[in-house]
Parts: C-alpha cells; sequence; structure tokens
C-alpha cells in the first residue's frame, strides 16, 4: 500500500509520457524494453502483493480464491518484488548513465 503512492506520483507519469507513447514500435531498444518490462512487470507485483493484502488482512476474498501457504506466497512476492527492483535499476542506467 505504501509503494502505490510513489508509483503514481514518480514513476506513472514518467512512463506515461516518454514510454507508453512508442510502444509497441520501439520495444527492441533497451531504453523503451528495460523500462516498458520494469513498468508492466512492477505493476503486476503490485497488484499481487495487493491481492495478497486482501487475502491475508480481510474476508473479503471468496474461499476458493483464498491462499494457502501463505508463507510461500510471500516468500514469491519478495522475490518478484527484488527482480523488479534490480530491472529498476537497469531502468536507470539506460535512461540516465548510459544516456550520457
Amino acid at each position: 500500500m505504501l509503494n502505490l503512492p510513489l508509483i503514481a506520483y514518480a514513476m506513472w507519469p514518467s512512463f506515461y509520457s516518454q514510454v507508453l507513447p512508442v510502444l509497441p514500435h520501439h520495444l527492441t531498444e533497451a531504453y523503451y524494453g528495460v523500462s516498458s518490462f520494469h513498468g508492466f512487470m512492477g505493476a503486476g507485483v503490485e497488484l499481487f502483493g495487493l491481492y495478497l493484502l486482501l487475502a491475508v488482512g480481510t474476508k473479503s476474498i471468496p474461499l476458493r480464491f483464498q491462499l494457502r501457504r501463505l508463507k510461500l506466497w510471500m516468500r514469491i512476492e519478495l522475490a518478484l518484488w527484488w527482480i523488479v527492483i534490480l530491472i529498476g535499476g537497469l531502468t536507470y542506467y539506460f535512461w540516465y548513465v548510459r544516456a550520457w
């Protein structure tokens, strides 16, 4: 939940103005491909995290969609976030370091 304002304030405007207008034509360029992968994977992992939050913190999820082995799913979520963070580092590299 705490990551959502950061995504809305800092990441979405950059993605919307610099990457989204040229998709899907420039996905083979590292500048757009890496940032697109980071954006879409980050959005998916964020949604999965919100689902985990609902599944654990409330009873609003139907019984057949509730999770078993919660510790495993939380570890998967953590691993996915680490992958997104590493891809975010690559995005920073292609946007700011390599561009010089």
